[in-house]
Formats: C-alpha cells, structure tokens, sequence
C-alpha cells in the first residue's frame, strides 16, 4: 500500500471516464469498514470531514461537523469527483485530501462518516465487512452468558490456509482448513 500526501483538490486533478476504471462518488458511510482486495488495484481518496464539509455541497446534508456521532444518514457530493465542474462548485478547489493506494492483497480500514472517493481500476475483487459506528462492545453479555454456562470456544486463523494462489483459468476455489 502507498500513501502520498497532496495539498487542494485542484481541477487538473480531476479525470475524465475511461473504460478501464470505475468510480464512486465522494461520499461518506455511516459504517466503519475494512475493504480487503483480492486482485486489482483501488485509489481511495479520503478527504478530513470535519474541515471541508462546509466546502462540499451534499445532496442530504446530514453530517453534524460539531457532533459528527450524530450525524443521520450517509450523504453524497453534487460535484463529479471525476471532473469536478469548478465553475459551479469553486469552494471544491479548497477542499483538502489523502491519497491511498490499495492493491491486491491489502486490508484498508475506512472510519465511518470520513468523506472518500474510490476509483477502481481493471477487475477487482473484493470484501468489505462492515459495522455500525454506532455499535459498542456490551461485556455484561459475555458475563451473562458465562454465568449461564455457555461454553465458548475459539478458532485460530493460523488453523486455516487463507490464501492460494489464484489461476483465472481455474475459477473460484473455495478456501479450506
């Protein structure tokens, strides 16, 4: 995985379609995920919350910038982040971002509610596992349960072959212990 850092979002970082590539929007989740690529490459573009959402326009403008575990609802730019249309949207060319480079074999944790665009290039492969932000581990569960004499039981990964070497030519192969 690489990581550049880069100052404003300018115009001339904007792209135009091609075929050989896919695009999200800029947008944020409510979900924190962790996105583990399996083949091709993802440039994910993360753009702070808190000091540029008063740059971008939002189709819902749900994000709360003072109380941001508020905010109600995934929302979504009005700008194409592929070509961003600067003459209507120019607070964009202020609008501050991180660049990452996810190939294949790379794990990726996206907080929720951090704003990002994802550009996927070739044929990609890929998991996400998601989880509400919102969500907290309860211990009184796991107590409640001990105490009711459930026994738990636990699984090394280390037990399981976790990758295989893939040949396109011979499909999907399921993994295996």
């Amino acid at each position: 995985m690489s990581y550049n850092s880069h100052g404003s979002y300018n115009s001339h970082d904007s792209y135009n379609g091609h075929a050989d590539w896919t695009s999200t929007t800029l947008h944020n989740d409510m979900n924190n995920a962790i996105m583990c690529l399996y083949s091709g490459t993802k440039e994910w573009i993360f753009v702070d919350s808190k000091s540029n959402v008063d740059k971008i326009e939002w189709w819902e403008e749900s994000y709360d910038k003072f109380a941001p575990h508020r905010s109600w609802n995934t929302d979504s730019s009005k700008a194409d982040p592929n070509k961003v249309d600067m003459l209507r949207f120019p607070t964009m060319a202020h609008v501050t971002y991180r660049r990452v480079t996810q190939h294949a074999g790379d794990c990726l944790f996206v907080p929720a509610l951090e704003f990002h665009w994802v550009r996927s290039y070739g044929r990609n492969v890929g998991v996400s596992i998601m989880w509400d932000h919102r969500q907290r581990f309860d211990s009184r569960v796991y107590d409640e349960a001990l105490a009711a004499g459930v026994k738990w039981s636990s699984v090394n990964l280390s037990d399981y072959q976790l990758s295989e070497p893939y040949e396109p030519q011979q499909g999907l192969r399921t993994l295996h212990s």
